[in-house]
C-alpha cells in the first residue's frame, strides 16, 4: 500500500526545515558564544505576537521529525528544537524553547523540547516530565557549557 501523498506546501516546509536543520549545523560547528547561544536565548523567550492554529503547528512538528530522521548528520532534541521554534516563528505562531536537566550516572543530561501554553509540540509529555526545567538564564549557561543532550 502507498503512503498518502503529501500536499504541496507540505514539501514545502520539509524543504524550509531542511535548511535550517543545515543553518543550525553550522552553528553547533562554531563557538557557542557566535550563534548558537543567541538563537537559544531567542527561542527561550515567549514570542511578543503570536498566533495560534494548532493543526499548523502540528503539521510543522511532524515534519521537523520527519526530516530529523532523514538528516544526514545525527541531530539532537536541541537542534530540532530550535529548528521547530524557527519554523513556527516564521509563521507568526507561538512556541518557546524549554530546557530540562536530570540526573544521570555520569552527571547530568539535558533535553530540550517546544511547548505552547503549556503543552508539549515536539516530544512525549512523559518523557519531558522526567527533567527539570530549567530558567532562561540557566538554560543559556547549559548550553554555553556544551551540556550533553539527549537524542
Amino acid at each position: 500500500m502507498r503512503p498518502p501523498r503529501r500536499a504541496p506546501g507540505d514539501w514545502l516546509r520539509a524543504g524550509e526545515a531542511a535548511l535550517y536543520f543545515g543553518v543550525s549545523q553550522i552553528g553547533f560547528v562554531l563557538p557557542p558564544g557566535l550563534l548558537i547561544g543567541r538563537w537559544v536565548a531567542r527561542a527561550l523567550e515567549e514570542p511578543a505576537h503570536a498566533g495560534a492554529d494548532a493543526a499548523e503547528e502540528q503539521r510543522l512538528a511532524r515534519i521537523t521529525r520527519a526530516v530529523s530522521r532523514r538528516w544526514p548528520r545525527e541531530n539532537r532534541c536541541l537542534q530540532r528544537s530550535l529548528v521547530l521554534c524557527w519554523l513556527l516563528r516564521r509563521r507568526g505562531l507561538g512556541g518557546r524553547l524549554q530546557v530540562g536537566v536530570r540526573r544521570a550516572a555520569d552527571g547530568l543530561v539535558a533535553h530540550a523540547w517546544v511547548i505552547r501554553e503549556d503543552s508539549i509540540l515536539n516530544d512525549d509529555e512523559s518523557r519531558c516530565a522526567a527533567f527539570a526545567t530549567l530558567e532562561r538564564t540557566d538554560a543559556c549557561a547549559a548550553i554555553a557549557a556544551r551540556m550533553e543532550y539527549s537524542r
